[in-house]
């Protein structure tokens, strides 16, 4: 690490400085605290060890705890203090750690459950390596170590080398853990293991990633984790001189561009499945350096993230630093992974609708189909309810299950059973959605089939539109022929909502949101968010209920504004056949006039398929023909065909 670099890393980034030399100090002390913004599983309370250290310690009932102990991220962490600082006793510390594990931690069959699963050991090698780089460039690796570590590693290499089963294949576990592998092989020059690594890797994302650069286990975060190992795998390759296979670069890049796609305003990830509450802008600064992807400039960061200033070269920074940024479209249609992100603009005040509906994505995968998500005005709004823990027991089932997301439910059922931490009894099968954006109206729909086991089976559709920066219209649609409940749930950031005579009103970060919901009785309650592992509060939930017979739809409508409730209004416009004149009834065809800012917004939704020469509909400003047509300011979009 260079002058300049260094130089940097003290004055671009104080904050991550700062929790950088804190965190290194409390290592030092033998007191761990797993609280790293990419730890897999964080933890709040600090555990010190005030002799030996336990390296089969289990602070309450989740082993989480041990497995990040296992994985030692905090030697990289001291290697960055010692490097920034130039303090020896950084790097001896560091030693310590390695030599002690390698000494008190042999790898047995006991072991392979707790402190040598595949997946950590391969976090571990990363590690020990990435540290000792550092180190060994300023002249402060600890050589005593050397031997011991070398040996520890081929250990590594070889029990790698023997795990390539079924699960590796298909989980995130095979590519984190075998991008460890790779970076050991390349240390110790084991051509062999390199070669096999690469032709693992190259099968392992040909399997995981879909065409949409999602990973398939349908969690932002683990999509994160797996992209670091690609990333480290394209960037070591690279220094050794080694070609790997074309899939492993382009699928990296990939998945940069789907994390881009699908950021918040505020540039974090949504909290989708088993993830938490994350800043990406440092995995597309990283992407950006090593594909020199304009867009990914543009989404992450200006000047290259903290952790890259630690590995990027001379001539990596100055092709960086002449990279011109430029943003992606606005519209994000994953139609293989059922992710759709409708948004008013990229900065950081704009608006975004997200609509989920796609496989459910592994043991990480939650009851989460026809899920919205909403930032309006740059601040959430509607959230996931998160993940707090992957124990056994009654919270992980409940932020599981469908009523800890922003989705509804029939008949008091869940469309999809979860049973365990990471198991499923009858799981909904998704309906492939779409979506479409044009004149200021951005669209999207999809559905599910996890209700065709009732007595009397029912389809479930769901659009979702984002109308200018401070609308948006949710349109549940059900077709059936039974009688039916219907349950929604809205989950908001904040314990922030109260209900008014026909709406409720959402107070919170600066900006007021009314939410209408015509035809359904609705409550104000709390419910658990989880932002981070191992962190939970209670919020506001909206629960709607509402009884019908046959198929039905209801609306829920979002209007938002900064500093005061808009004083919206939503009114039902009939809607008439234009040849025959006659008014259609709430089975064939529905439309709603959203009034705010001295403005209105129409939407005409028609359920039914029509074929005839003269099937134009007519509804307030609305007249045309298509499933969903809006109208605002004169201009008419046929959004759904």
């Amino acid at each position: 690490m260079n002058a300049e670099l260094r130089h940097l890393a003290q004055t671009a980034w104080p904050e991550e400085r700062k929790a950088l030399a804190e965190s290194a100090d409390r290592f030092l002390n033998d007191t761990f605290l797993f609280n790293d913004p990419w730890d897999m599983e964080q933890c709040r309370i600090p555990v010190e060890f005030s002799g030996p250290i336990d390296w089969e310690y289990r602070p309450a009932d989740d082993p989480e705890w041990t497995y990040m102990l296992a994985r030692q991220s905090y030697v990289l962490l001291l290697a960055r203090q010692a490097v920034l600082t130039g303090d020896k006793k950084y790097a001896g510390k560091i030693a310590y750690f390695i030599e002690d594990f390698i000494d008190h931690v042999p790898l047995t069959d006991a072991a392979r459950a707790l402190t040598w699963r595949t997946l950590d050991a391969g976090i571990r090698a990363a590690n020990w390596l990435s540290a000792w780089e550092l180190l060994d460039q300023c002249g402060m690796a600890p050589t005593r170590i050397l031997d011991k570590m070398k040996e520890s590693l081929r250990v590594h290499i070889n029990y790698l080398l023997e795990e390539d089963t079924p699960f590796c294949r298909l989980s995130n576990w095979g590519i984190i853990g075998n991008s460890g592998m790779y970076q050991a092989a390349i240390f110790l020059g084991d051509e062999a293991a390199m070669l096999e690594t690469e032709k693992r890797v190259a099968d392992e994302v040909s399997i995981q990633v879909d065409p949409d650069g999602w990973h398939w286990e349908q969690s932002p975060m683990y999509h994160a984790e797996v992209l670091v190992g690609l990333l480290r795998i394209v960037r070591l390759a690279r220094r050794a001189g080694r070609e790997l296979p074309a899939i492993i670069p382009e699928t990296a890049h990939a998945m940069c561009l789907a994390v881009a796609r699908s950021a918040k305003p505020d540039h974090h990830q949504f909290m989708q499945s088993d993830s938490d509450d994350t800043d990406v802008r440092d995995l597309l600064t990283q992407g950006a350096i090593l594909f020199l992807d304009p867009a990914l400039k543009f989404h992450g960061n200006s000047t290259p993230d903290f952790e890259s200033l630690f590995w990027i070269n001379e001539s990596e920074l100055a092709a960086f630093c002449a990279l011109e940024a430029k943003p992606l479209p606005l519209l994000s249609s994953h139609e293989h992974s059922g992710n759709f992100y409708l948004r008013t603009g990229w900065t950081e005040t704009d608006s975004c609708l997200r609509l989920h509906s796609g496989y459910m994505g592994s043991g990480h995968g939650h009851a989460d189909q026809l899920h919205v998500d909403l930032c309006a005005l740059g601040k959430d709004v509607l959230v996931d309810s998160g993940r707090y823990t992957y124990v056994d027991k009654p919270i992980r089932l409940q932020l599981k299950d469908a009523p800890a997301h922003n989705t509804f439910t029939l008949d008091g059922r869940s469309f999809t059973d979860c049973t365990e931490t990471w198991a499923y009894g009858e799981i909904s099968l998704p309906l492939r959605g779409g979506a479409y954006s044009r004149n200021g109206w951005s669209f999207a729909e999809a559905g599910h089939l996890g209700y065709l086991r009732l007595k009397d089976p029912a389809v479930c559709r769901r659009y979702a539109i984002q109308a200018g920066p401070c609308i948006a219209f949710v349109m549940d649609v059900v077709n059936g022929r039974g009688p039916h409940s219907c349950e929604g749930f809205f989950h908001f950031k904040k314990e922030a909502l109260r209900l008014e005579s026909d709406r409720a009103v959402y107070d919170a970060d600066g900006v007021v949101t009314e939410v209408f919901y015509p035809g359904r009785q609705a409550k104000a309650e709390t419910a658990p968010v989880s932002p981070h592992y191992n962190t939970l509060y209670d919020s506001s939930v909206l629960l709607l209920s509402s009884t019908h017979e046959g198929s039905f739809s209801v609306p829920t409508v979002f209007v938002s504004q900064t500093g005061k409730a808009a004083g919206a209004s939503v009114e039902e416009l009939p809607v008439t056949h234009v040849k025959s004149g006659r008014v259609l009834n709430a089975r064939e065809a529905r439309a709603f006039r959203v009034s705010a800012f001295g403005d209105h917004w129409d939407i005409l939704f028609c359920f039914e398929d029509s074929a005839g020469d003269y099937d134009l509909l007519a509804a307030g400003d609305v007249n045309g023909h298509g499933r969903v047509i809006a109208s605002h300011g004169g201009i008419q979009t046929t959004l759904a065909w």
